[in-house]
């Protein structure tokens, strides 16, 4: 009777396996993700209706999406947070931090422990089983601790992905003002290039004619070959930039996608400078990580601190000592004498000065680049008011005179020739100067944006 019992408890904690977590194979497919990456459409219902709900809690803040009329650059940054892939796998990897979350704090499992022994000399009972069934009782509190503690990584956690989220917006903005700057300087050399064409005929036939020297007529031509080689590299500027916007959308090189070009998609760069420092104080999620980081490390001092209260550990016990039974109750407590956990407070202490250290060091260099790419803007401001104001006019008046000089019959050739130069020169410089002037607006949108700052949460941005 008593080896029958004793066999139902020792198989007791096989029967409890029941209740444990099974292990299932989860295999990469790649020719399934192939298949679907390469069938991703930024107008299918699916990607509006992630869109949708992104655009909700995004960084952005509610933005309309409608992509079936091209995209704009608000309407690819959701895209982009739906299918980057280091976002996607950012997120991934955040929810294992979510997972140690929602299990910590949890109390530890009762330890059963058995003991078998035979008496060798002859007596009726020779054998003596005993046995206990042992509980922690969490009487130091560290269990709570350990569940705030599991709060706190799991919030520093999703404020990094928000400040991973924010740079990939940023990074596709500027893409996408390379991109659009190299789609209008191509534009400007293709309608060059054509204006330089009715010239170059003109010339030519009067240097067969001996009216102009041939160095003359070969200048033009050199000057139209090289425009050609011009406009061919902003395409392909072109063209690189817009992969580019493909690959940080998630989106394959492929892909239809019609892209609405712009240099001026942002708003709020002339904020006053204290209301810019103030939107980057409250707003950027770079100082919410840093800060969150410090709430963990503090949250980490408070629970090595508690370890120094060890638990009890408590239960009953059962002896069955050649036939004489008895029950009984086990208690045990480690003793904070030698160790007391210091290596590990120690290590807590420096860990949460280095997170001080941290926030300071944040702080300083965003505030740092504020002033820095104010300063650039008013510059490239400055640059684009002296071209559109005082450099532009100039140069149309001289084209629009060498025009009328031509009309009238008084063709010359490298006058025109000269005064289209100009005006093309002028046109890319002006480019340029915007392209630089709204760089300088997207990182200022970067280091002080005008929405409110939230991390999502992981089980809704996870595709």
């Amino acid at each position: 009777m008593i080896c029958a019992r004793w066999r139902l408890v020792s198989i007791a904690p096989l029967l409890l396996l029941g209740a444990c977590v099974q292990y299932r194979p989860q295999a990469y497919n790649s020719r399934e993700h192939l298949a679907a990456w390469k069938q991703r459409d930024s107008t299918s219902q699916e990607v509006q209706a992630f869109a949708a709900r992104l655009a909700r809690d995004s960084p952005l803040g509610p933005q309309p999406f409608d992509s079936k009329d091209g995209l704009t650059l608000p309407e690819a940054q959701l895209v982009a947070l739906a299918f980057n892939p280091e976002l996607r796998h950012r997120r991934a990897q955040s929810a294992t931090v979510l997972a140690a979350a929602e299990n910590a704090g949890l109390l530890p499992d009762p330890q059963l422990s058995l003991e078998f022994q035979h008496v060798i000399d002859a007596i009726e009972k020779p054998w003596v089983l005993a046995g206990a069934l042992g509980f922690t009782l969490p009487v130091s509190g560290r269990l709570k601790r350990e569940k705030r503690l599991a709060q706190a990584e799991l919030d520093a956690e999703l404020w990094r992905v928000a400040e991973q989220e924010w740079t990939t917006l940023n990074t596709l903005a500027r893409t996408w003002l390379k991109w659009s700057a190299f789609r209008e300087k191509a534009e400007q050399a293709r309608q060059q290039h054509e204006n330089l064409e009715g010239i170059f005929q003109i010339t030519q036939a009067l240097s067969a004619a001996d009216e102009i020297p041939k160095a003359d007529a070969r200048l033009i031509q050199i000057e139209r070959s090289r425009l050609l080689g011009e406009r061919q590299h902003f395409e392909h500027e072109a063209k690189g930039e817009e992969l580019e916007i493909k690959a940080l959308m998630g989106m394959q090189s492929k892909a239809p996608l019609e892209l609405v070009s712009s240099l001026h998609p942002f708003t709020g760069a002339d904020r006053p400078p204290e209301e810019l420092e103030e939107a980057l104080q409250t707003r950027h999620p770079m100082l919410a990580r840093v800060q969150a980081e410090y709430a963990a490390a503090d949250q980490k001092l408070l629970l090595e601190i508690r370890k120094q209260v060890p638990d009890l550990q408590f239960g009953p016990s059962y002896e069955d000592d050649e036939g004489t039974k008895k029950v009984g109750a086990a208690l045990s407590i480690p003793l904070p004498i030698f160790n007391r956990n210091r290596a590990n407070i120690a290590e807590a202490q420096a860990a949460r000065v280095a997170a001080i250290v941290a926030q300071e060091a944040a702080r300083e260099r965003l505030l740092g680049e504020l002033t820095r790419s104010q300063h650039r803007r008013e510059a490239a401001q400055v640059d684009l008011k002296h071209m559109v104001e005082d450099l532009a006019p100039l140069t149309d008046e001289q084209l629009s005179e060498a025009r009328q000089l031509a009309e009238t019959g008084e063709v010359n050739g490298l006058i025109l020739f000269q005064s289209l130069n100009q005006a093309y020169q002028t046109k890319i410089q002006m480019i340029d100067a915007q392209l630089e002037m709204a760089l300088e607006e997207a990182e200022l949108q970067r280091l002080a944006p005008l929405g409110t700052m939230s991390p999502m949460a992981v089980k809704e941005i996870t595709p």
